[in-house]
């Protein structure tokens, strides 16, 4: 089960218990770090934990679902403990330097692997291939990060929050109902309810409550599976069958629970340790701005984190100057609702359903012009804030994101039918062609098949041109590019039934994209619980997908060397290759499949004999490229010879069909 409060050994206390924020640090380790510049900036490392204390009747704090439900201390607050890592020069002035923050995803540390091209993983900040090439540092930067998330496994060197349970008013144990689902791909005896090896909600044995069902499709008739084909297991945390689970298509479980973690406390440690470690003195890493960064899930977070006014501290200071949300699309999370599953996301054939595809979507605030019950309303991601009090935002979404996280809606009413122009404080750039992540496979390692399944687009040298961007536009209000995404009025953004795609090279394109849907979860989500499992789901939300040019790649956004001078189709969308629907999307990947040599029959895209010369030509249009992107901001110098070296590679695969 998910872990209660724990008492531990602090230090100082650094807060009155009536400001309810950081009310003690403990350093566990703080040693100088190896990596590759460290004779020029030295850096150390700071790791511990730190206690939150929050008051459940500020109204700042009323956002937080269940807080008044959890335990207090003798000073009437509710307190959680959350561990933290800090990467600090030691020979800076630590009140003019930048935290760059980053929210840690399912408790793991990324963006040394993102920024600095990092090769080990493991994140333990004590290993000299940990730190990559140092860019982060040359940039002077402190680097912080924060565990918030209460159901993270036990892993060393994962980050995460204890946080207390919240009980009944008359002490007793809270129950609710909780769902899990599962995409099968091959016949299995046990089904575990935890989402990604997540801590789970334990089920409480109660057959009157707990329904398993099937279904063949995302949006099939579930059909009952007769309780005697299965059992809970002894752990509690997941569910049997002798006879076997088939796969091919979808079971899911609603089941009962008890003693839901305060999820939502997460929100408040990052707000107050970060608050913290500006404006304290007695922090561990003093700074005078900082930057969040979140990934993936945690990007839809820190849109969570925006949207319900946690960017204000206890006393209206900014937490963030500013704000980085990248791969996130249009979602939001499952981050502070009773029984909340934080690791939950949304794609087209997983995880269905689950509170990710939050109305609104976009900053600038806008209505829902649907009429009826699932109407969701008026609001934008800044509502809470004062136009002055608005961090500098930075979205960066590949093409994926688009087919798979709704990320159209950013920029879209919400019917898809109108551009929605981005507010002062927003930035916004499409990773023209890219997968959701940066695929290990180069074209050395792949077979010479007509397509790929893995798209190895890099995007990495984006986000690191990028980071100097945000860190000058933050520290000197120096503008960074200007924003790069497709658009409806410029006939770069389309509906599926418009897509230029068709089967090329045996390559089918999906039947649908990821819908993000009007979702009816009870008559108290209001208040943050979910009484419907599963929920009424209503219409989707018009989703908008990025056209393709004669090359077969996304038009709009910051186009890579891989798409200015196409040798192949870079497209962030891949289909499932197991037993399912044939025509589903697959989770995260993309494809790739190569440009023909000369016309023809049955490929309608433009052929390399009519794009280049030869090699020779191929070469030149690849360094113009180069100087193109470094020019408008989305490459670093220092980045051109591993583009050149991808490019040639990319040249020889597509030769050598």
């Amino acid at each position: 089960m998910l872990r209660t409060l724990a008492l531990i050994v602090v230090t100082c206390c650094s807060a009155t218990a009536a400001q309810g924020k950081v009310l003690a640090v403990h350093v566990t380790d703080r040693a100088p770090v190896d990596y590759s510049l460290a004779e020029q900036r030295p850096y150390e490392r700071v790791i511990g934990q730190v206690v939150i204390g929050l008051d459940p009747d500020d109204r700042d704090n009323w956002q937080i679902v269940d807080l008044k439900l959890a335990p207090k201390n003798r000073d009437g607050l509710v307190t959680a403990i959350a561990d933290f890592a800090i990467l600090r020069p030691v020979d800076e002035d630590q009140d003019a330097s930048i935290a760059l923050v980053e929210i840690p995803n399912r408790g793991g540390k990324a963006m040394l692997r993102y920024f600095n091209g990092a090769t080990n993983g493991s994140a333990s900040l004590t290993q000299s291939d940990e730190f990559g090439d140092g860019y982060l540092m040359e940039l002077g930067l402190t680097l912080v990060w924060i565990g918030w998330q209460a159901d993270v496994p036990t892993v060393p060197n994962r980050m995460r929050l204890t946080a207390p349970i919240a009980r009944g008013e008359d002490g007793q144990s809270l129950t609710g109902l909780v769902r899990s689902d599962w995409t099968m791909t091959a016949r299995t005896n046990t089904l575990d309810v935890a989402h990604r090896n997540h801590i789970a909600y334990p089920i409480i044995d109660d057959p009157t409550q707990m329904l398993l069902t099937w279904r063949t499709a995302r949006d099939g008739d579930r059909k009952v599976v007769p309780a005697e084909q299965w059992t809970i297991a002894a752990d509690r945390t997941s569910v049997e069958s002798e006879s076997g689970f088939k796969g091919g298509g979808v079971y899911e479980l609603v089941y009962p629970s008890r003693d839901p973690v305060v999820v939502g406390m997460g929100l408040a440690a990052v707000r107050d340790f970060v608050s913290f470690l500006k404006n304290d003195r007695d922090s561990p890493a003093r700074v005078n701005k900082t930057i969040a960064i979140g990934i993936s899930q945690t990007g839809r977070f820190l849109r969570h984190f925006l949207y319900q006014g946690f960017n204000l501290d206890e006393r209206k200071r900014q937490v963030f100057d500013g704000v980085w949300i990248h791969t996130a699309g249009a979602g939001r999370g499952s981050f502070n609702h009773r029984f909340a599953q934080p690791s939950r996301d949304g794609h087209r054939y997983s995880a269905f359903y689950y509170p990710t595809d939050l109305f609104p979507f976009s900053g600038a605030q806008q209505t829902d012009p649907l009429q009826g019950p699932f109407n969701a309303g008026t609001g934008g991601l800044f509502m809470r804030y004062a136009e002055r009090k608005r961090p500098k935002v930075m979205y960066t979404n590949t093409g994926y994101e688009y087919w798979g996280r709704a990320a159209s809606l950013l920029h879209t009413t919400p019917d898809g039918t109108s551009d929605v122009d981005l507010l002062p404080n927003e930035r916004l750039y499409h990773l023209a062609g890219a997968q959701h992540y940066v695929h290990r496979s180069t074209p050395q390692e792949i077979p010479r098949t007509k397509a790929v399944r893995g798209n190895w687009l890099n995007f990495l040298v984006n986000l690191r041109a990028l980071a100097g961007h945000m860190v000058n536009w933050v520290a000197e209000d120096q503008a960074p590019p200007n924003s790069q995404y497709p658009r409806i009025d410029k006939q770069q953004l389309v509906p599926i039934e418009q897509y230029r795609w068709r089967t090329v090279d045996g390559v089918r394109r999906p039947h649908q994209l990821h819908l993000a849907h009007r979702v009816d979860y009870g008559p108290r989500w209001s208040q943050g619980i979910v009484d419907k499992q599963p929920p009424n789901v209503g219409p989707p939300f018009g989703v908008l997908v990025p056209q393709l040019d004669l090359s077969g790649n996304e038009m709009g956004g910051v186009r890579n060397v891989e798409v200015r001078v196409p040798v192949a189709s870079f497209l962030p969308w891949a289909l499932r290759f197991d037993n399912g629907d044939a025509f589903e999307m697959d989770d995260f990947h993309g494809t790739v499949t190569p440009i023909p040599q000369m016309v023809t029959q049955g490929d309608w895209r433009t052929p390399l004999n009519e794009l280049y010369a030869d090699e020779v030509d191929y070469r030149q249009k690849v360094q113009v490229a180069i100087d193109e992107l470094i020019e408008e901001g989305f490459v670093l110098p220092r980045d051109r010879q591993q583009i050149a070296e991808q490019a040639i590679t990319n040249w020889y695969w597509s030769q050598s069909r």
